[in-house]
């Protein structure tokens, strides 16, 4: 057989890939063999290029990985091949299944430009369709609009049929996720049309899994039910097995809406065994997360928090705020290059505004990276406070909420911050209260929650006092702020405008000394002045009995009062009550003058199994609920007490779900940090 017979039988083979896969498999197979036999390295590598293409189908995704691999060394060589973007696409769609969107975005941008200077329309639009799904897993729909439509664009001139209906599947897909139901109902259709007049019934199936998931985040369950059914069957045994995954999972939460909880679980088991062969982390943690909600519903809180566990471990893996940075500053940096391109052809003043807002955009991104490095991780969080959990979610790319665990010689130090504002003037302010909190902890050796913020507030207003010098600084930082002694177990605490929350037994009523430190000896030369009010175990009622040494004390601070909140149980009063700690109505920052404020400090041992929680107002003033209301401080008391009997990994599953579910489809309105910790 000479080359052009073998390049005919490479060409057939590629025009089938889709219309019958195991068709272009075997020719490619066979193509392959005869290759090798005369030597011909051009037709050797377009052969396993397309087994690679029929592998990924098949969602053999390593297979075709190390297949895909072996052809780098020609194209690589050949740069002009159309065969290069179809390698370079085709990496960029394996690396989205498993989950490495850094890498996807890389290679399907590379296959996007070469596609375009070589003039391969048919690549371009392949690509973009690639592009598209990139842009809907980091849940930028607008780009994924955007890289569809133009998709479409070009296969419709092309006349391509297969392509057209793939094309209007995912389009259909964008639309749910932005909610616009009827429009991704006729694409949904308009794709089934088509791959049932040109009998393409192995894509048939991808077609009604995106009409049940429609249907499904349209809350019409049973039209749900009834198409991922449809799919199911559409597809038999021999499917695409991404597609078999997504239908049982779809089809596994659809029952569990319906209540039908044995039916779910063996749909849901199924979909997860099916996304570990395929090795879709993805797939997989949306498997667990949906057998977490299951077995809550089974009240089966082990298994619930087990699944939920390696949902969170997966997701964070997948998608790290890291990974994200690196997609955004990805996607601008080509945007940067196509912007420059249209100016020396079209709008230079357009341009230079769109070179603008890109580099504002790089900045957020830069300041997301810059930030999240800043915080503490998981590990060390877990190594110095080991029973405890941080609900963390910030409002935009970047937050205004931030929290501080560090450890010195026998003291923990930890604290949860909420910066005025949030987004990028929230995270610039945060970086310098971390920073600074560190200082006070590292370099100042500062022991004392209240001596901590006031040079915390010396601090922040003496940084923006260099910039003007009679400005006065609107903004500041509300904040709790604990010091934990691991040798005499006792806890400091002191606060601005922030409170802290005790939950305890009530056997267990904390007696609280209060101390006022004027702190001005430790930010200049000046002596250390310290006021002392000292109060019985009274002060845990309505009505403390105070008793007050130094001259000036009582001046020196408002007076804090500490209010007890009994859990009311089935046959009488349970012994949980929750106590709060009043915060100095005094912020960090905004001082008229030079002198730092003046912080009262709550001291009282911890008896075992004390509870406490910092937290920011971004919980308690977040709208949702049937209602539309506020979810209030005293919903949020409640909540810590009836979650006191949980471990610290369990009372986070309660809290996060309680914060969705009652947001809802809301806005989320400010950044939210809950920090609780169990002694």
């Amino acid at each position: 057989m000479n080359h052009s017979e073998i390049d005919k039988l490479i060409a057939d083979s590629w025009k089938s890939k889709y219309s019958n896969s195991e068709v272009s498999i075997k020719l490619a197979t066979q193509t392959l063999e005869k290759a090798i036999k005369i030597n011909y390295t051009k037709a050797i590598t377009y052969s396993k290029l397309i087994l690679a293409f029929g592998c990924f189908l098949k969602s053999e995704n390593e297979k075709a990985f190390n297949l895909l691999e072996e052809t780098f060394d020609f194209f690589e060589n050949n740069k002009s091949e159309w065969g290069y973007v179809v390698a370079l696409y085709l990496k960029g769609n394996l690396y989205e299944g498993f989950g490495d969107f850094d890498k996807a975005l890389k290679f399907s941008n590379k296959a996007l430009k070469l596609s375009t200077n070589i003039g391969y329309i048919e690549g371009k639009a392949d690509t973009l369709s690639v592009l598209g799904n990139i842009y809907i897993q980091i849940k930028d729909y607008s780009s994924a609009l955007k890289s569809f439509e133009n998709c479409l664009e070009i296969r419709e001139q092309l006349s391509d049929t297969q392509g057209i209906a793939s094309i209007l599947n995912r389009l259909g897909r964008v639309c749910t996720l932005k909610k616009d139901f009827q429009k991704g109902l006729n694409y949904y259709n308009k794709s089934i049309e088509i791959r049932k007049e040109q009998n393409l019934n192995e894509t048939l199936a991808w077609s009604y899994l995106g009409k049940a998931s429609l249907y499904e985040a349209s809350k019409d369950f049973t039209k749900a039910n009834i198409f991922y059914s449809i799919g199911l069957e559409t597809l038999g045994q021999k499917g695409d097995n991404r597609c078999k995954m997504q239908l049982m999972l779809g089809l596994g939460k659809v029952l569990l809406e319906q209540d039908n909880l044995e039916s779910a679980e063996f749909k849901l088991f199924e979909a997860l065994s099916i996304s570990k062969e395929i090795k879709s982390k993805p797939l997989e943690y949306q498997a667990h997360l949906a057998l977490s909600q299951l077995f809550e519903k089974k009240q089966n809180t082990t298994k619930a928090l087990e699944h939920f566990k390696l949902y969170d471990e997966l997701k964070e893996e997948v998608l790290n705020d890291d990974i994200k940075n690196k997609l955004h500053q990805q996607q601008i940096s080509f945007a940067i290059e196509d912007s420059r391109k249209e100016a020396e052809i079209h709008r230079l003043k357009n341009v230079e505004l769109k070179e603008a807002l890109t580099e504002i955009k790089s900045s957020i991104t830069y300041a997301s990276y810059i930030q999240t490095a800043s915080l503490p991780t998981n590990l060390h969080i877990k190594n110095i406070l080991p029973e405890s959990f941080i609900f963390f979610r910030p409002r935009d790319i970047v937050s205004g909420d931030f929290y501080f665990v560090e450890k010195s010689d026998f003291k923990v130090f930890f604290s949860a911050v909420d910066c005025t504002g949030h987004g990028v003037p929230g995270s610039l302010m945060s970086m310098l209260g971390h920073n600074f909190l560190l200082q006070a902890v590292h370099e100042k050796k500062l022991k004392h929650p209240n001596e901590i913020l006031s040079f915390l507030d010396f601090k922040i207003n003496e940084v923006f006092k260099q910039s003007s010098e009679n400005a006065i600084i609107k903004d500041g930082m509300d904040i709790a702020f604990c010091v934990f002694d691991l040798e005499t177990r006792i806890l400091e605490y002191a606060g601005a405008y922030n409170p802290l929350y005790i939950v305890t037994q009530s056997s267990n009523e904390p007696e609280v000394r209060d101390t006022v430190t004027q702190s001005s000896g430790l930010l200049s030369n000046e002596p250390e002045v310290r006021d002392t009010v000292t109060q019985s175990s009274g002060l845990l009622t309505d009505e403390p009995e105070v008793r007050v040494t130094g001259e000036d004390a009582s001046a020196n601070f408002k007076r804090q009062t500490s209010t007890p909140l009994p859990l009311e149980g089935v046959g009488g009063r349970s012994t949980r009550i929750l106590f709060e700690l009043k915060a100095n109505n005094l912020p960090i920052g905004s001082n008229k003058n030079d002198v730092a404020d003046i912080y009262t400090n709550h001291e009282f041992k911890i008896s075992q199994g004390d509870t406490i929680y910092l937290f920011s107002d971004g919980y308690a003033d977040q709208f949702g609920g049937i209602k539309g209301k506020k979810f209030k401080y005293s919903q949020l008391k409640e909540l810590f007490v009836s979650i006191y009997s949980k471990n610290m990994d369990e009372q986070l599953l309660i809290i996060t779900e309680t914060y969705d579910k009652w947001k809802g489809e809301n806005f989320q309105v400010d950044d939210v940090i809950i920090l609780g910790v169990r002694f």
